[in-house]
């Protein structure tokens, strides 16, 4: 691939600065280079009471990554300078790196939360790799919250599987952009929608274990299947949100009927077949449901708003020429496009 790009990977000390670093490189032909190892090589003593850096050795430190991202430039299509780049100068040195090589270059912050990130930084302490404390961590979390240079943030607070699908997406999308940069704004959107109609199936499939929730589906199946020997075939089939069909056979439905009514269900027989009703819900149960469901949808209109960065990259123009205009235009359709699945859920809640 002819365009480069300098990535600026910025996160707290057990952020998994590393990890996002060794997957990229591994699976995308990249060099990262880190500010710890450049600390570790060339300072004696540059760490306080605290385990933090200090700033002399920082200094050092980031100034020789900067010198081997110029090198690795000459090499490579990716490069990664990996550290905390817990100031906005840290940040601003390699995106001036950037401009005086005429490549570009995008700032991700792997966000984790700062608590997460310190019993990380503890265990690998007792295995002998020293570390800041947690109030050295806290205080660089507040600084790269508050930074605004920052493009935006890949979450790094589930499974390693799910981290990784992260970094691949934004990578498919960088990769995109850098080999054919004079796509026609319709290719773009194109691309977007794309990448949001596959997020937007994965949020659909996030919300409904949470509405299920409100479906007596595994309460009813379990009162079911204590009544029957387990050669007797029997199915639950969640009809809305308070009701269910059980398909038994006749000659089993007397003995699931008493047995449902025992567990304080309401049971009723009609051509259709054997109905199990449940009670309404409560208000902090309804309340709790809901306030789940609406996590799941915030965190699909981040992920569509992440996207829109993500087809942006490699771009001259920052989001606000054609291209951006027209995403951002897509944007608002797919997170009101979030907010109507949103609301479904949310009225399929019962009284």
């Amino acid at each position: 691939m002819s365009a480069r790009h300098i990535m600026i990977i910025c996160g707290v000390p057990g952020a998994g600065k590393s990890t996002l670093a060794a997957h990229v490189v591994e699976r995308w032909g990249a060099v990262a280079h880190e500010s710890d190892d450049f600390v570790n090589g060339l300072i004696e003593g540059g760490r306080t009471s605290a385990g933090d850096f200090t700033d002399e050795a920082l200094e050092q430190a980031y100034q020789s990554m900067g010198n081997a991202v110029v090198e690795s430039l000459k090499t490579h299509w990716l490069v990664l300078a990996v550290g905390a780049f817990r100031t906005v100068d840290q940040r601003k040195m390699f995106r001036q790196i950037a401009d005086q090589a005429g490549v570009g270059t995008t700032a991700i912050l792997v966000d984790t939360p700062a608590e997460v990130a310190a019993e990380r930084v503890k265990a690998r302490s007792q295995r002998g790799r020293l570390g800041p404390t947690s109030t050295v961590i806290d205080d660089i979390s507040a600084q790269l919250d508050a930074a605004m240079d920052i493009d935006f943030a890949i979450t790094n607070g589930t499974t390693t599987k799910r981290f990784q699908e992260r970094i691949d997406s934004v990578m498919t999308s960088l990769a995109w952009v850098l080999e054919h940069p004079t796509r026609a704004v319709s290719e773009f959107v194109e691309r977007f929608e794309e990448l949001v109609g596959g997020e937007l199936r994965l949020a659909r499939a996030a919300i409904e274990p949470t509405r299920l929730r409100t479906w007596p589906v595994d309460r009813v199946s379990a009162v079911v299947r204590s009544a029957l020997p387990e050669s007797v075939p029997v199915s639950v089939v969640p009809m809305s949100p308070q009701h269910c069909r059980i398909d038994v056979s006749s000659a089993h439905a007397d003995a699931v009927s008493a047995a449902l009514r025992n567990a304080g269900l309401r049971v009723a027989f009609n051509n259709e077949g054997l109905f199990a009703y449940l009670p309404a819900l409560s208000p902090s149960t309804r309340a709790e449901i809901a306030q789940a469901i609406e996590r799941e949808l915030q965190l699909a209109r981040d992920r569509v708003r992440q996207l829109r960065n993500y087809s942006l990259f490699g771009l001259v123009e920052r989001g606000d020429g054609p291209v951006g205009a027209a995403l951002q235009r897509a944007t608002d359709k797919w997170v009101n496009a979030v907010d109507q699945l949103g609301r479904a859920a949310l009225a399929d809640i019962p009284d």
